[in-house]
Order: C-alpha cells, then sequence, then structure tokens
C-alpha cells in the first residue's frame, strides 16, 4: 500500500490565465502522504483539504483558483507517477507539487517525421 496519495489535474486553462507553458495547457500531480506529521491518518476529505492548501501556496493565484473551481482531480496509482518525468514546484510537510513534463510512452508534441499537425494557436507544421 502507497505511503501518499497521488492527485492529477490536468486540462486547459482559460485563455485569461497566463503559465510558463501555452497558456491552454496544464497538469499538476500533488503528492500527499496519508499520514500526517502527528502520526494521524488522514481521511479522504482532509487528503483533498490538504490538496487544496497546497494549491493556494504553491502556485499562482489565478492558477490555483482555476485548478480548485474548476478541476476534479484524478487519482494515480505509485507506478504510474513513477513514470512521469516532472519538476518539483512546490515543496512542503504537507506534501509536492510536481508539474508533469511527460508521461512515458507519450509525445504529445511531437509528431512523426514529414508529417503535418496543427499547432496550439491556428496554422500547420511540417
Amino acid at each position: 500500500m502507497s505511503r501518499s496519495v497521488y492527485f492529477d489535474y490536468r486540462g486547459a486553462f482559460p485563455l485569461s490565465v497566463t503559465f510558463s507553458h501555452p497558456p491552454s495547457d496544464f497538469r499538476f500531480v500533488l503528492e500527499i502522504p496519508k499520514i500526517a506529521s502527528n502520526g494521524a491518518h488522514r481521511s479522504d476529505a482532509q487528503l483533498l483539504k490538504v490538496a487544496k492548501d497546497l494549491l493556494h501556496r504553491g502556485l499562482h493565484e489565478s492558477i490555483s483558483e482555476v485548478l480548485i473551481n474548476f478541476r476534479t482531480p484524478r487519482e494515480l496509482e505509485r507506478a504510474r507517477f513513477d513514470m512521469m518525468a516532472k519538476r518539483v514546484v512546490y515543496s512542503s510537510n504537507d506534501g509536492t507539487i510536481y508539474e508533469i513534463i511527460q508521461e512515458k510512452g507519450q509525445f504529445p508534441d511531437r509528431a512523426p517525421p514529414g508529417s503535418t499537425r496543427n499547432i496550439r494557436h491556428g496554422g500547420t507544421a511540417k
């Protein structure tokens, strides 16, 4: 049994929210220990509350508001989390926020050589 829970937040930001990548895409995973620092086991409701608190503390307000108010996280298995290329965005005793760069076996921003695909903001690339 895993000692942490992994909440996957993904989707598209509204155009009014800016971010370091194309403003329409996001994927963050929160790693939250199931046992609090005082040794008490956290309920599912407590884990979600900790996730919201982490998002508020670790991300820009406009980003955290979108994630908290418009996205329901999906829980990931530890094995899948381990297969992701990620970078730490924020870390505390309550948990860690990771920005997912790539999930093994998925290359969403690459097109096969010689193919044409749509670009995020219109147009095509060869």
